[in-house]
């Protein structure tokens, strides 16, 4: 269980590693940052389902459609990024049991 919390860690960390990397490539061509947000990216991928949840949530709790759109303005890289962290460093292994001499 600890092992694949830590794969998935590291994937979500290369994902947001590789928007992390978009963000800055755009940064030396353009000159001013310019995160891709996760609504972007969703809407790259299938832009009807990013835009039918937003309504839904907002017809279910009008605040919870305000939260929403913020987490859908985040950038990819501090979405993927945290998770990511987290899920990696709770599933490495203890201390006692890293150590390769005893």
């Amino acid at each position: 269980m600890a092992r694949s919390l830590r794969y998935l860690g590291w994937v979500l960390l290369a994902i947001a590693a590789a928007f992390l990397g978009h963000d800055l490539v755009l940064l030396l061509k353009d000159g001013h940052w310019d995160a891709v947000s996760l609504g972007q990216a969703w809407g790259w991928l299938h832009e009807p389902s990013r835009d039918g949840l937003r309504a839904q949530l907002e017809a279910l709790w009008p605040a919870l459609g305000h939260g929403a759109a913020v987490f859908l303005g985040s950038p990819v890289w501090v979405v993927f990024g945290l998770p990511g962290l987290l899920l990696s460093l709770a599933g490495r292994r203890s201390a006692k049991r890293r150590r390769w001499w005893g």
